[in-house]
């Protein structure tokens, strides 16, 4: 079952340089069997009518462990500004901080990274959402204008 959700990601990343199998919300399905695979496992063993008693306090400690990390896991990650499921928004806090520096900014980017962006920024900041076909012309009122384009379609549009 996991070769099956997996192979076809992996194999033409392998093939063709791509990133799909590095993307986690392609491999829930994979992680869902290993989460299956796991529960099967301790069910088993701790309900053999074979094992001594010392071997079930033992899978009982692994639940435990296992419970134990899946908290830990969710506390750490939800205080996290950036985590690693956040691919295209990684460095959207590093952009943030760095705009926010100016005295009065506009940083332009496109509608996709506006909302991303939108709760990191301070008021004084001003946010245009372009698209490469609609590019509007810039006042000179700003102390510095940042242009924020992951895929270079800005980049170039404003070079036009």
């Amino acid at each position: 079952m996991i070769a099956s959700t997996s192979l076809p990601l992996v194999v033409p990343d392998l093939i063709f340089e791509g990133q799909r199998s590095g993307i986690s919300r392609f491999l829930i399905p994979c992680y869902l069997i290993i989460q299956l695979a796991v529960a099967y496992l301790l069910v088993t063993q701790i309900t053999s009518p074979s094992i001594t008693i010392r071997q079930n306090q033992l899978w009982h400690f692994v639940i435990m462990a296992l419970i134990l990390a899946g908290i830990v896991s969710g506390i750490v990650s939800s205080q996290g500004k950036v985590w690693w499921t956040k691919y295209h928004s990684y460095d959207n806090v590093a952009v943030a901080s760095i705009v926010n520096q100016a005295a009065y900014p506009l940083l332009i980017t496109k509608p996709a990274n506006g909302l991303a962006f939108s709760y990191l920024l301070n008021s004084k900041v001003q946010l245009q959402l372009v698209v490469p076909s609609n590019i509007p012309i810039i006042a000179n009122n700003y102390s510095d204008i940042f242009l924020y384009d992951s895929g270079y379609e800005l980049q170039s549009a404003f070079k036009k």
